[in-house]
């Protein structure tokens, strides 16, 4: 028995496929790190498939990705931290961050998304911190923000916002801070803003 065992502990140390010390895949040209993935200014079309799925802050900033699919980030569920700042986005898929009940910052400023809808930002009820500035937005429709009753801070500067519906910002109850300044924006009706019972500053200029 004793020299069976020895021979077997031998072979588990030589095989090519002992656990101990085996890293999660990596994004070619990424840097993965602390459950940190840093992809920025890669020249990425695409958000990259081979992320380790216990992957809390991803950094995707300077490339040239045009779309968030709802396939991108499902198996992404510990996200904290996700950043696609500039970057060619026009479009995100309904329910692209389903999955993402754990993110609290998500960047998406510096793009050239058009259109926000509910459906859009469904799933994050947990966000603090939302990044749109510098897009080409024209308008907020009604119930577009609905479902981020924690959310903080809303960063909407630097679009071509000529309307915001009345219903618009419904659901933000925990805004504190909404900036709407460089916009198109000619006026601001009193029933747009009365949804925003924690707001403390506005920024309009």
């Amino acid at each position: 028995m004793a020299v069976g065992f020895g021979l077997l502990f031998s072979l588990l140390l030589l095989s090519p496929h002992t656990l101990v010390g085996v890293s999660p895949p990596c994004p070619a040209g990424c840097r993965c790190y602390s459950l940190t993935v840093e992809c920025g200014s890669t020249d990425l079309r695409d958000i990259p498939r081979l992320v380790p799925p216990s992957t809390q802050t991803i950094f995707l900033q300077d490339n040239v990705i045009s779309q968030i699919r709802r396939v991108d980030l499902t198996l992404l569920k510990h996200l904290h931290y996700l950043y696609l700042q500039n970057n060619s986005i026009s479009g995100v898929e309904p329910g692209s961050f389903h999955d993402q009940s754990q993110l609290l910052e998500l960047a998406l400023n510096g793009n050239r998304i058009h259109l926000l809808t509910p459906s859009m930002l469904q799933g994050l009820e947990q966000l603090r911190i939302l990044y749109l500035s510098g897009n080409d937005i024209t308008r907020l429709l009604d119930y577009t923000f609905k479902g981020l009753q924690r959310l903080q801070e809303l960063h909407l500067q630097q679009n071509s916002i000529e309307m915001i519906a009345d219903q618009a910002l419904v659901g933000l109850t925990s805004l504190a801070l909404l900036d709407l300044s460089r916009n198109n924006l000619h006026t601001i009706g009193p029933t747009s803003l009365r949804p925003l019972v924690s707001l403390q500053v506005l920024r309009i200029t």
